[in-house]
């Protein structure tokens, strides 16, 4: 949907899974070139950080994930 320029079909398909997806599909997700037009949209930014928050991977800003979530950096390695 992404490369058919319908932001709107992609991000519902992101969303339905990022709500399930692991550590190394969340990091692909981030660097997949596929994905580069949807970067600046807001809703993708959101959709990104509650599955980064779900799993507890920190953010390149140097924020660490909340508490509580130590079974889900498990899934990363």
């Amino acid at each position: 949907a992404a490369w058919l320029d319908d932001a709107p079909a992609a991000l519902r398909l992101l969303e339905r899974n990022f709500a399930s997806a692991g550590g190394f599909q969340i990091r692909m997700a981030e660097a997949d070139p596929d994905l580069d037009s949807l970067r600046s949209d807001p809703r993708f930014r959101k959709i990104l950080a509650a599955a980064k928050q779900r799993l507890g991977i920190a953010d390149p800003s140097g924020v660490q994930p909340a508490a509580g979530n130590s079974e889900a950096v498990a899934d990363l390695g």
